[in-house]
């Protein structure tokens, strides 16, 4: 009993101890940090650790905190560890009063979206043992007080808008260890005093605008793991005094503007696992010596201005995972068969030199090989080893541009991770195999420019992730299977000409398809032109739809329209289709005498066009009405028979008008009108209303109009077996014969 009352006088305690003790001015801060209530139980929260009535820690990395960082924070002269690290919403500057925190040890603000300079006040963090305020988006110089920091191990300013030189101060910082300032706009040289960090393990200022040499003295920083200067301005040799770096495991020099050659001394580096020297102006032969670097992962030396062999002795580099020596356009010889020891090699890119000789077999035994680049040597000759293969996980194989003959090993369909395959530009004979449309994951394909021959092979049809497709005009493209056919990168051929080989249909299909739209729009501008020149009077209209047109051998076209839209379909001798007809509307073409004659059963109307004369006449029987528009003459008559009235619409100046009858004296014209003397027969040779009676009452297949020039049967019918197969009448009659669902 005694021992519980004991246990809850202690909580009891410790309760009123983190609600009572803490000064309210310390727990302020952190609760505008957290956007908490005001209260003095701020030691509650997680993150927050007290000691003896103050907080020593504020441990608040990734709360997603926002907003800006309290200055009074700068109160908490007890605090030792302030963690804000990756919030991502921290804005605004670093507080200067940071300065009055002389006990901390920890200052870490990175990953967030802090601004503005870096405050000289916090070289007064003389206890400060790590300054981590890398990625944000800072701005200004390093301040030269942070050299102050005597007891600095780590200092991260990497990833911001830092400009001005590197302060010769850092120097001073005898116990750093990581000292990172890549990613920034820094300038200058690279002071020979960071010498004299002979703790220094990590060194990079990759991605910076820094000229002038690498110092000398940085070969006394016999701890340093890491160096990375890559992508800045710097020039001169690379020193010799590296060499003396034995514990270093990176260092990438690349991106700069380097020269001499490269020194042999590096071979000394035993523990070195990523030499990049690639994008300088470094010059000679490729050192032997770097045949030692037994635990090297990466060795690029790319677009440089090397010479010479390839070393054999790289084929000792066991470990080695990226090789690259492209683009240096002086590598000579052959390519070393040693390289086929590389086991863990994943790229190997020898392009851009001048490389002779065979590709050696041996490069079968990468099995873990992703890349293989060797396009753009130009003399690489032999043909291409089967043993390729194996190499089960290649995505990428380029062999453009060299001497290659033979044919294209079908074990290559082997290598069903590949996704990019060139073997342009070469030699290489023979039919496409087959085996290539297993590459299920292929997306580009080049092999044009060679001498193959055959057809596209049909496995083709495969390659549906195929994007782009080039192969030369001698391979068969006339009979590309409708499997591959249907692959949407056809369309995008370059070489072999898509638009003539399918089947040889698709070009007779692109030609039809242009010639009806030429003839469409010739149709078009005829009517458009038809339409204006007869816009003077607005009553005639020349809008019929044919259903039925006949050919007739005397030149003449008869058109039969406004039809009903039925199943029923026709197609006569001469393979023109038709409808079914409603016998509402008929007109007939004489191309002969270039007139068009329109006859409305319906409204008992008669029009005919005369080309010739330039003239166009309406015959209405129901109103007894006749109008005619003389286009040359530019006149307009309205006769009126039933009032016995002549009215002239347009008409020159020097004309008489009387009663049924028109004088135009200018042009010695005369035109007497009486209602008597218009009949159908008039207007269109014989053609009456017993005609169009007729019309109606057919069923079958009858004469519809006759006159000395044309004929022309049609049917009306319901059903499809009221109609003949096949129907002709006299020689010189149109054959119809009934043929459904065209």
């Amino acid at each position: 009993m005694k021992l519980y009352f004991l246990l809850l006088i202690s909580i009891s305690i410790t309760f009123i101890y983190g609600q009572e003790i803490i000064p309210y001015d310390e727990c302020k801060p952190v609760n505008t940090l957290l956007k908490k209530e005001e209260s003095n139980n701020c030691c509650m929260e997680d993150g927050v650790k007290c000691q003896d009535g103050h907080i020593i820690e504020l441990c608040l990395n990734k709360k997603n905190l926002n907003g800006e960082i309290p200055p009074e924070l700068g109160n908490l002269t007890n605090l030792e560890l302030l963690w804000l690290s990756d919030n991502g919403h921290i804005t605004g500057p670093i507080p200067r009063e940071l300065g009055n925190l002389s006990n901390l040890k920890d200052l870490l603000l990175d990953g967030n979206k802090l601004s503005g300079p870096i405050p000289s006040e916090l070289g007064n963090l003389t206890k400060l043992e790590r300054l981590y305020i890398d990625r944000n988006e800072l701005t200004g110089e390093i301040p030269p007080q942070l050299g102050n920091l005597h007891n600095l191990r780590g200092l991260e300013i990497s990833v911001n808008k830092l400009r001005g030189n590197i302060p010769p101060e850092l120097g001073n910082l005898s116990n750093l260890l990581i000292l990172w300032l890549h990613n920034n706009e820094l300038t200058g040289s690279i002071p020979s005093d960071l010498g004299n960090l002979s703790n220094l393990e990590k060194l990079t200022f990759s991605e910076n605008k820094l000229s002038g040499t690498i110092p000398r003295e940085l070969g006394k920083l016999t701890y340093l793991e890491i160096l990375t200067f890559s992508k800045n301005e710097l020039s001169g040799t690379i020193p010799l005094e590296l060499e003396n770096l034995t514990y270093l495991k990176e260092l990438t020099l690349d991106g700069n503007n380097l020269n001499g050659p490269i020194p042999s001394e590096l071979g000394n580096l035993s523990n070195l696992e990523i030499l990049w020297l690639k994008d300088n102006e470094l010059i000679d032969s490729i050192p032997s010596e770097l045949g030692n670097l037994s635990q090297l992962k990466e060795l690029l030396l790319a677009g440089n201005k090397l010479s010479g062999p390839i070393p054999s002795e790289l084929g000792n580099l066991t470990n080695l995972e990226k090789l690259y020596l492209a683009n240096n356009f002086g590598l000579t010889g052959t390519i070393p068969p040693g390289l086929g020891n590389l086991t863990n090699l994943k790229e190997l890119s020898l392009s851009g030199n001048k490389l002779s000789g065979n590709i050696p077999p041996e490069l079968g035994k990468l099995s873990n090989l992703e890349l293989l680049w060797f396009h753009n040597n130009k003399q690489l000759t032999g043909s291409i080893p089967s043993e390729l293969g194996k190499l089960s996980k290649l995505k990428d194989l380029t062999f453009q541009d060299n001497e290659l003959s033979g044919p294209i090993p079908p074990e290559l369909g082997n290598l069903i991770n590949l996704e990019e395959l060139y073997l342009n530009n070469n030699k290489l004979t023979g039919t496409i195999p087959s085996q290539l449309g297993n590459l299920i994951n292929l997306k580009e394909l080049y092999l044009h420019e060679n001498n193959l021959s055959g057809n596209i092979p049909p496995e083709f049809g495969n390659l549906t992730e195929l994007k782009h497709f080039k192969v030369d005009q001698d391979v068969q493209c006339k009979s590309i299977p409708k499997e591959v056919e249907s692959l949407i990168i056809l369309n995008n051929l370059e070489a072999c000409d898509i638009n003539s080989t399918t089947n040889n249909n698709t070009l007779y299909i692109i030609l039809i398809t242009i010639s009806s739209a030429v003839i469409l729009i010739s149709i078009g501008i005829i009517i458009y032109f038809i339409k204006n020149k007869n816009k003077k009077d607005k009553s005639i209209k020349f809008n019929f739809k044919p259903s039925i047109i006949v050919h007739e051998s005397n030149g003449n076209i008869t058109l039969i329209n406004n039809m009903p839209d039925t199943s029923n379909q026709f197609r006569n001798s001469n393979n023109n289709f038709y409808r079914n007809i409603d016998n509402t509307n008929v007109t007939t073409i004489d191309y002969n005498n270039n007139n068009v004659t329109t006859i409305d059963s319906n409204n008992n109307n008669v029009t005919t066009i005369d080309s010739n004369n330039n003239n166009v006449t309406t015959v209405d029987s129901n109103n007894n009405n006749v109008t005619t528009v003389d286009s040359n003459n530019n006149n307009v008559t309205a006769v009126d028979s039933y009032n016995n009235n002549v009215t002239p619409v347009f008409n020159n100046s020097n004309e008489t008008i009387v009663n049924n009858r028109t004088v135009i004296s200018n042009n010695n014209v005369e035109t007497n009108i009486n209602s008597n003397s218009y009949n159908n027969n008039n207007y269109n040779k014989n053609i009456t209303r017993n005609d169009l009676n007729e019309i109606r009452s057919n069923s079958n297949v009858k004469r519809l109009l006759h006159s000395s020039t044309s004929r022309v049967y049609a049917a009306q019918a319901t059903e499809v077996n009221d109609l003949p197969l096949n129907y002709t009448e006299t020689s010189d009659t149109t054959s119809l014969r009934y043929r459904n669902n065209y």
